[in-house]
């Protein structure tokens, strides 16, 4: 016999001869009360009691964790042992060091251990580089963000050699910023533009009544002659 616990997430798996009250075939319902009878344990979940035996745990799939960047904006979302070093819950924070694989992140100064999955994302600052000022470039990641028109100049890892002409592409995400190779490696880039968002697209769903119809195709009507 499964043995629930309040706030599992539990789904009908037998049918039910009163559906409304002790729930329906196949849905997912959270676990309010567990209450010992003597013939077993009931579980409740909607309106009544159900037996246990007529429900399955239903697994939560684990979210991804986010990988924060210096810079970006997080928010406290669980609570710590030790707030003052690593955030209080519900206050918002700057990142001031992360380290890649899901490893801490630092929101105070001095204290690196807190956890990525403790914070939510609230705002991701842009890549402070700007247009049409040359940078030079060690290796790593793509510093920019996808879609962002850019021109770059190759070379050795050591920047011994460099190439003298700029090459372009509308696309900085489809190139390669790691210094894999001997001599054709980003060395140095400048952004000929970024991206520019698309508008954010809103539906309004409106109730109305016949007589507004009425006036409406009418209008409608008018318009169209």
């Amino acid at each position: 016999m499964t043995e629930f616990k309040v706030g599992d997430k539990i789904k009908r798996v037998k049918e039910s001869d009163w559906p409304e009250e002790h729930g329906v075939l196949g849905e997912v319902y959270t676990v309010l009360e567990i209450s010992p009878t003597t013939q077993g344990p009931v579980v409740v979940a909607g309106c009544g009691g159900s037996y246990s035996h007529a429900f399955e745990l239903v697994k939560e799939e684990e979210k991804p964790v986010v990988e924060f960047k210096v810079g970006d904006r997080v928010r406290r979302v669980t609570t710590s042992y030790y707030p003052k070093e690593f955030g209080v819950l519900g206050e918002v924070y700057t990142v001031l060091q992360a380290h890649a694989g899901g490893g801490g992140i630092e929101v105070i100064p001095g204290y690196r251990g807190a956890s990525q999955s403790a914070f939510e994302l609230v705002e991701r600052q842009p890549p402070e580089y700007e247009v049409g000022k040359p940078y030079l470039w060690f290796g790593g990641d793509c510093p920019l963000p996808e879609g962002t028109a850019v021109s770059v100049r190759y070379g050795t890892k050591d920047m011994s050699v460099v190439n003298r002409c700029w090459a372009s592409t509308e696309n900085a995400s489809t190139k390669s910023w790691e210094h894999k190779f001997s001599t054709v490696n980003i060395v140095m880039f400048q952004v000929i533009s970024y991206p520019v968002p698309e508008p954010v697209k809103r539906s309004v769903t409106l109730e109305l009544t016949e007589e507004q119809l009425e006036v409406i195709e009418d209008v409608l009507l008018k318009h169209s002659v």
